[in-house]
């Protein structure tokens, strides 16, 4: 990034430019608006910790869905994940998904070839549909 920049700055964190900026895994803050005009009336620039927009619950996450037969529901869990800074991967990729989504019905029995496959990558986290509702 530019060394010159300091802060980012965005109306909201569920705002299109601050999903771009979160999802370059900057260690510089991203700070609310507000920040600008307060620090503009103070005449100086004021700690910026209080204006500090949080992270979404799938910020940088790519996630896959696996036992969804229900069209409807996919469409309402893709737009969850998407909404919620997360990305939603359709298929399961080794060097890609970071999560495996298992629909509640075979949590306790998973089964089918996205969980065989996420079962041998190391790198996927298999986790259950509450842990998608309740992030």
């Amino acid at each position: 990034g530019d060394p010159a920049i300091t802060h980012y700055v965005s109306t909201d964190n569920t705002s299109a430019g601050y999903k771009r900026v979160a999802s370059l895994r900057t260690n510089k803050p991203i700070v609310d608006h507000a920040w600008i005009y307060v620090s503009c009336n103070q005449g100086a620039l004021v700690p910026c910790e209080e204006y500090l927009l949080p992270p979404l619950p799938f910020q940088n996450l790519k996630i896959t869905l696996s036992g969804f037969p229900s069209s409807k529901r996919r469409v309402h869990y893709q737009e969850l994940i998407e909404k919620n800074g997360g990305e939603f991967l359709p298929d399961l990729h080794k060097n890609q998904s970071t999560h495996l989504v298992v629909h509640s019905k075979y949590s306790h029995a998973p089964r089918g070839s996205k969980y065989a496959h996420a079962k041998t990558w190391d790198s996927i986290k298999i986790v259950n549909e509450q842990w998608l509702v309740e992030s």
